[in-house]
């Protein structure tokens, strides 16, 4: 069989990898790509069909299909020969089915890329389907959707699959569960629709290796080219989601966890994929989406009315787009909620009149933005590229789809007709809140999801199409944070230099300060970075304290999210996270301006007040933080709660939430945050990156007092803190357990939460807080001592060989569960093994 060679595709002149794009003879389309640096290989097979291909009777084929493959081949028959095989040779595996397609993908060492294609092809060659593994797989796929019951956002999403068009492919549930599986054909429909729909005319591949590209199209030809084609097409799909005057509409549902927010929905005409060199809806996304001054969410932020507001697409596929605003509401949002609708509308009212072609700066500096991330592109791991690029090779021609992100034509006729889509007749709005429980009367059909909709009221819409125009609402200011100059500081070694173990060096230790650097002389970025840990044992000394601290944390991001929107946009980030051992605040990116940018930062933080608009808000965001971590998934809980018991310092949710029994004050607040920066700290810094040993010096200096002076220029740090009130990290030392088996472990009383058994194996139990929640959850943990390298070395070599064989035998055979987890883990310095179980069925013991 011969191949038909394709334009190369278009690379960042930072990318050392070289790339190849093919057609084979039965019309799959190949992209390889040869890293001789790479110490994974991996592979992705995207198929052009996924859930919209259900037949009517058989809701989660698609997705069912999908487990199958995994289960045998006539070449491989052994149930778990290719997850073994990847598995055993250090590699990773998965698959996902979305409306439109389904990716197969894996990595593994290099050296054993040959044989995971020879098990890999064979999916799609001659899987068995047999009729043991079909029953049992069921379970599996109905323990998965009884995972997915509790999640929120696929709550919403299948309350959408209710609202619009019966007779669109949208409208079907594609997970599949027990219930839709349970037909007397299911192994023939397998059958019909992998060879209906599993067609190379229809299939994209994307393979990664050591090799030289001559040899991976030599194993493209070896394993893939006796793949069948029918000559399919992928189905179409209609871009009419709704009834002509089913909208506007407004959806009301309840949520599992503590929050309020909106979704405005309009339904496009086109799903606009086509345009991608002019990207107008990335356009509107981006102005509706932003942060800054004269956005709509400063302006809802300044009236207490939300938290967040985020834009984009809530469904997306080659047939259609939804283009979506996501708004978190605080309460008196939540009660002014056809205020905040309004606003929106007033924003794009706005964009409608200042639109045209003297605003082609801010398309210019997307652009720009966007240039610059693909000039200095830093590696993807590789299954993350092939998975990319193999479902990029259905969209876009091979010459692009390493460059789809640039922007390249302004068009303000596209952008224009997207926004005259964005209008209320057009609109499709969610409100979810926990107030609406006992207000609903629909309920949806596989999740039991609790709604109700009617349509907009003639008053409102009539109130939203004559918004006011607002003076608070305008374009965006130019962004003084993108940046210009890309030079290089350091000789670039290559990789190599990675053997010679060169480690940060320690270049300034002082009372206060412990100072490390590290030039960039590997991957020859134009980045930096700055971690500044500001050493406390104020933050984790009682619950009241963390939660004093969580809260300014909160409100300082609140504020710079507004005023560094810009800089984030141009590839600056900022993020602050509370440790036992105090704060630590981390500065990255682009190092032409990140001098300027951490020293505003400091300023504002030195100079910080509470905001008393945003004070309240921000009070009740964490409180109800600490209320919806109790609601995650069990084993989410389980495994937080086996390591917050066995440290000192460490508060569960509740002790946190009981702080707010005594009111919190925001002068408590303001006390914590200048206690936190400024007080009795000690410093530990590090700085790498493209910048000299000096630069990182005169960075840090004037903004941290990295030294005991007088020196007043500087706005962070004060006077060392002694070393006896130093916070160490600690873990409650367990006694070794007596040698004894699995089988004579005592399960703890339903009513004890804590209890030591004889058999010395340490046992706790929660409650599922959450009602509704069938899944329950077994967390393990085996402590193996303090870490070294060696017992490191050990631990991790155990946990690799033990992982697929646990997974086969508890999740596969045992059907204990959908999610089966074993990994190692380190805290404080102390080494352990977990192995942990969620279930829908079985009981956690």
């Amino acid at each position: 069989m011969s191949v038909t060679f394709t334009e190369v595709p278009v690379k960042s002149p930072n990318d050392r990898r070289e790339y190849r794009s093919i057609t084979l003879d039965n019309g799959i389309k190949a992209i390889l790509i040869s890293d001789s640096e790479t110490t994974k290989a991996a592979a992705c097979l995207c198929v052009n069909v996924g859930s919209f291909a259900d037949p009517p009777h058989i809701a989660g084929l698609a997705h069912f299909l999908e487990h199958m493959l995994f289960l045998g081949t006539s070449k491989y028959p052994h149930e778990n020969e290719y997850s073994a095989y990847i598995q055993n040779h250090g590699g990773n595996k998965n698959a996902s089915t979305s409306q439109e397609t389904t990716d197969y993908y894996f990595d593994i060492d290099h050296a054993f890329l040959h044989g995971a294609l020879d098990r890999f092809a064979q999916f799609f060659l001659g899987p068995l389907f047999t009729e043991t593994a079909t029953d049992r797989e069921m379970h599996a796929v109905d323990s998965e959707h009884c995972r997915n019951i509790q999640i929120d956002a696929r709550r919403q999403g299948a309350v959408f699959t209710q609202i619009c068009r019966q007779d669109h492919p949208a409208s079907k549930f594609s997970t599949g569960n027990l219930q839709t599986l349970s037909v007397p054909d299911l192994r023939e429909q397998l059958l019909k629709f992998h060879s209906t729909y599993y067609s190379a005319s229809i299939m994209t591949l994307s393979i990664l290796g050591r090799e030289n590209l001559d040899q991976l199209q030599n194993w493209v030809l070896e394993f893939f080219s006796g793949i069948p084609s029918n000559g399919c097409v992928s189905p179409p799909v209609s871009s009419q989601l709704f009834e002509p005057q089913a909208l506007p509409l407004e959806v009301r549902i309840v949520p599992v966890r503590h929050f309020r927010n909106m979704r405005l929905m309009w339904p496009l005409r086109s799903s606009y994929w086509d345009k991608w060199r002019q990207k107008p809806t990335r356009y509107v996304s981006h102005l509706l989406g932003h942060e800054g001054s004269g956005s709509l969410l400063s302006l809802l932020k300044r009236r207490g009315w939300a938290n967040s507001l985020e834009t984009g697409s809530f469904r997306e596929t080659k047939g259609y787009c939804v283009l979506n605003c996501f708004i978190t509401l605080t309460e008196t949002g939540f009660e002014a909620r056809n205020e905040v609708v309004s606003l929106v509308f007033s924003y794009l009212d706005m964009l409608r009149r200042t639109l045209g072609p003297d605003k082609q700066w801010v398309y210019a500096e997307e652009a720009q933005i966007a240039l610059n991330a693909f000039n200095f592109k830093q590696q993807e791991e590789p299954m993350d590229l092939v998975q990319h690029l193999a479902e990029e090779l259905i969209y876009y021609p091979p010459k692009d789809i390493l460059s789809t992100s640039l922007f390249w034509d302004f068009d303000t006729d596209l952008i224009r007709e997207i926004l005259d889509q964005l209008v209320p007749s057009n609109l499709l709005l969610y409100v979810v809140a926990k107030d609406f429980e006992g207000q609903t009367d629909r309920t949806e059909k596989y999740s039991s999801v609790p709604f109700a909709s009617s349509k907009v009221p003639e008053a409102a819409q009539q109130a939203w199409e004559h918004a006011p125009e607002i003076q608070d609402l305008y374009m965006p200011r130019p962004n003084p944070f993108i940046p210009s100059q890309f030079g290089l500081k350091a000789p670039i070694m290559g990789l190599e230099v990675l053997d010679r173990r060169e480690y940060p060096r320690l270049i300034m230790h002082t009372p206060l300060t412990n100072f490390w650097y590290k030039e960039d002389n590997i991957y020859g970025q134009p980045r930096a970075r700055v971690y500044i840990k500001f050493v406390t044992p104020h933050v984790y000394s009682s619950p009241r304290n963390f939660v004093l601290s969580d809260i300014g944390v909160n409100l300082i991001e609140d504020r710079l999210d507004e005023v560094f929107y810009g800089a984030r946009l141009a590839g600056l980030e900022v993020g602050f996270q509370l440790v036992v051992s105090g704060i630590e605040m981390k500065v990255s990116g682009y190092n032409d301006k990140i001098a300027i940018f951490l020293k505003d930062i400091a300023a504002f933080v030195s100079q910080f007040q509470v905001d008393s608009v945003r004070f309240p808000v921000i009070q009740e965001k964490v409180q109800r933080d600490y209320k919806n971590a109790r609601l995650d998934q069990p084993i989410s809980i389980a495994t937080l709660d086996s390591i917050t018991c066995m440290r000192m310092n460490r508060w569960t949710n509740d002790e946190k939430l009981a702080v707010f029994e005594n009111p919190v004050s925001a002068s408590e607040v303001e006390r914590m945050v200048h206690t936190i920066f400024r007080e009795d700290v000690k410093l530990d810094i590090l700085a790498m990156g493209n910048i000299t040993e000096q630069e990182a010096l005169d960075m840090v200096s004037s903004v941290v007092k990295i030294a005991p002076t007088p020196d007043a220029s500087v706005v962070l740090g004060s006077r060392p803190m002694p070393s006896s009130c130093y916070p160490y990290n600690r873990m409650v030392d367990l006694p070794p357990l007596p040698r004894t088996s699995l089988q004579s472990l005592i399960p703890p009383p339903a009513d004890a939460s804590e209890m030591v058994p004889e058999t010395g194996i340490y046992s706790r139990r929660l409650a599922n807080l959450n009602p509704d929640d069938l899944n329950s959850a077994s967390v393990i943990t085996f402590m193996c001592g303090m870490e070294y390298p060696r017992a490191n070395a050990l631990l991790t070599l155990a946990v690799e060989l033990l992982l697929e064989p646990a997974f086969y035998q508890l999740r596969t055979v045992e059907q204990l569960g959908y999610v089966v987890q074993r990994y190692a883990s380190c805290t404080d310095n102390v080494i352990s093994m977990k192995i942990a179980v969620q279930s829908g069925t079985k009981d956690p013991v």
